[in-house]
């Protein structure tokens, strides 16, 4: 965290019937370098398997400055998972997921869900300090 330039805290609800899922939340993009902090709206979409609903947050550290300034004004991510979750203990193939320039951490909140899906989520901009 020391040496990153910045990250993400996003607060997530998730509601996911048999074949549907969405998600809605907001979060807070915090730049180190120019010491500002943006506000950002998510919503994510899912098709596949799974039941369920619960709440969570996603914690997304980067070093790479670019790919925090996409977060910041508005940008969408494509995934694949499975998780299973239940009260703040959970299973999930993505509970920690890096990539180039970044690092991302789901935290288990509350509410119980089951699912395999394929997801899409976009991040835009809701408020700038």
């Amino acid at each position: 965290m020391d040496r990153s330039v910045g990250y993400v805290v996003i607060n997530l609800t998730a509601t996911k019937i048999p074949w549907v899922g969405t998600a809605t939340g907001y979060g807070v993009v915090v730049n180190k370098r120019t010491n500002t902090r943006s506000y950002i709206q998510v919503s994510r979409f899912e098709i596949g398997g799974g039941y369920g609903a619960q709440t969570f947050k996603v914690i997304i550290v980067f070093e790479d400055e670019k790919l925090l300034d996409k977060v910041a004004t508005g940008t969408s991510h494509f995934e694949a998972g499975a998780d299973v979750a239940a009260g703040s203990s959970s299973v999930d193939s993505g509970a920690t997921k890096s990539g180039k320039g970044y690092q991302a951490f789901r935290l288990p909140e509350g509410g119980a869900a089951a699912t395999v899906t394929v997801r899409m989520a976009y991040s835009k901009p809701y408020l700038k300090e």
